[in-house]
């Protein structure tokens, strides 16, 4: 049992094509399944009204409200240790199943943590002297040792900051 196991068993990652024409494709996970970023059949995108209680995406091109950046997740202190306990092979599974376009979710935005999260070891600040209001004990070391190094093999993945 536990989640380092589950992480080295994990099949490698294949490919998914890019959609063609009017073709959305379809990648699902699924705990009662067994699945692991499952690549299924590619659905039809066209017009019309969904039988009653079916899934369905609506878009309406002449309603704008903003303009989508991209989709991302929090890079945080307990995810980064738990990513270096795990054997290198895992790691890069991981790491390609997160960032990597053509064979993960090809993820483009992160967010860091500014001190501690509740997803930290504890109870910390960039800044542990009490009363530093000119931050001449700020530092960053913390960030070091896990976080910062899978941020930048997040990069390498994406092949982009």
């Amino acid at each position: 049992g536990g989640l380092l196991p589950f992480a080295d068993e994990a099949a490698p990652l294949t490919e998914v094509a890019p959609p063609e024409g009017n073709t959305v494709r379809v990648v699902r996970t699924g705990k009662a399944s067994g699945e692991r970023l499952a690549v299924l059949a590619p659905l039809l995108m066209g017009p019309g009204v969904a039988p009653m209680g079916a899934p369905a995406v609506v878009l309406e091109p002449k309603v704008t409200y903003q303009t989508l950046l991209g989709f991302g997740g929090s890079f945080t202190e307990s995810s980064a240790e738990l990513l270096l306990n795990m054997s290198h092979a895992s790691q890069e599974r991981i790491l390609d199943a997160y960032f990597d376009e053509r064979i993960g979710l090809g993820l483009t935005l992160g967010r860091l943590h500014m001190g501690s999260c509740d997803f930290s070891r504890g109870n910390w600040s960039c800044v542990e002297e009490p009363g530093d209001e000119a931050l001449l004990s700020f530092s960053l070391l913390r960030y070091e040792r896990a976080i910062l190094p899978m941020v930048r093999r997040a990069e390498a993945k994406a092949g982009h900051p």
